[in-house]
Formats: C-alpha cells, sequence, structure tokens
C-alpha cells in the first residue's frame, strides 16, 4: 500500500478517535444547573489523580439501553475478530460509517470500495494508540453505559482489563463509532 494511503488512514482513525470521545466542558462533571449530576460509574476503576473523564461521562443508561448496547459490543467484537466486516458495518453509527466513505473518496487506492473493504483496511493500517485495543477473541462483559444525549460510552472487560468504546444513537439503535475499543486506563493509572 503506498505512503500516501497509509498516513491518510493514520490521519483518519486519529480523526475518528478525536471526534468519538471528545467532550465540551460540561462533559465530566458540570451540567445545566437543575441537572441531574453525572457519578462515577459503579464498578469501573478510577485513575487516582488521573483521567477519568470516561467513567464519569453522562449517566448511566438503562437498563434496555444497557442490554441493547452489550449486545451489539459483542456482535461487533465478534465479527471484527473473524474478519465479518460486513456485519461489523451493519453494527457501525452512520457517523463511521460516512468518514469510512469519504476516505474512500478521498483516496485513488480506495475509491469505489465499499464499507467492509475500507474498515478492513483502516483496522489493519490503524496506528496503535498509546493503548492497547482489547485482545482478539476476549468476550466483552459490559461494566457500564454512560449516556449524554445522543452520545454514549460502553466501558467493558475483556480479560483482566477494562476499555471503552464510543457509540452513537441511529434511528433508535446504540451504534459502534470508533473501529477498535482503547484501554481505560494507562500503564501507571
Amino acid at each position: 500500500m503506498p505512503r500516501t494511503t497509509l498516513a491518510l488512514l493514520a490521519a483518519l482513525a486519529l480523526a475518528l478517535f478525536a471526534a468519538s470521545c471528545g467532550e465540551d466542558d460540561a462533559g465530566a462533571g458540570g451540567g445545566e444547573e437543575g441537572e441531574e449530576q453525572p457519578v462515577n460509574a459503579r464498578g469501573v476503576p478510577l485513575a487516582p489523580g488521573g483521567d477519568n473523564t470516561i467513567q464519569r461521562y453522562g449517566n448511566e443508561g438503562s437498563e434496555a439501553q444497557r442490554e441493547q448496547a452489550a449486545t451489539t459490543l459483542t456482535e461487533y467484537a465478534a465479527a471484527r475478530d473473524t474478519g465479518d466486516w460486513a456485519r461489523a458495518c451493519e453494527l457501525m453509527s452512520s457517523d463511521l460509517r460516512a468518514e469510512l466513505r469519504s476516505l474512500a473518496r478521498q483516496s485513488s487506492v480506495l475509491r469505489g470500495e465499499s464499507c467492509p473493504t475500507v474498515a478492513e483496511l483502516v483496522n489493519a493500517n490503524l496506528p496503535r494508540r498509546s493503548s492497547t485495543p482489547p485482545p482478539e477473541g476476549a468476550a466483552p462483559e459490559l461494566a457500564s453505559f454512560r449516556v449524554k444525549g445522543a452520545d454514549a460510552i460502553a466501558i467493558y472487560a475483556a480479560g483482566e482489563d477494562f476499555y471503552f468504546m464510543p457509540f452513537d444513537r441511529d434511528a433508535g439503535e446504540w451504534m459502534v463509532s470508533d473501529l477498535n475499543g482503547e484501554a481505560l486506563l494507562e500503564e501507571g493509572d
């Protein structure tokens, strides 16, 4: 794959991550006057003296939201791990699929390619962030589903570690909005 394509893929991956995890100043602890204040996700580790914005994002989702998110997360992880990118694309938010279409239009190598092909190539060429994605084959167990409007963050255990995955609400369903989960706590947290 040409270097320019890899650079474009890396830039898209970073942009997807930044867009899916960003929040405004009110996101972690504030909120409007009279609004219920967010609390830490129960049973999820905190980084003493560190950044706990993920654990404090929004409020815990309802049981129905948690069940739907857990199902989507489990199915997405299984599809990604087995290379079933067609199924993985079905579980992606419309925004994430639009980002992948945009990347395909901008790349001479990917132009005209479908979501499954683009997602597979982007995933294979993602720059590994400072944290490690969950191990392949480790079934995610939802620990918390933090909801704020049409955005949410699933916090889940896979193996012995905790990870998070952003979600968007699309047509009444919670869909993943990033290609891979991220480690919740960095080494040393």
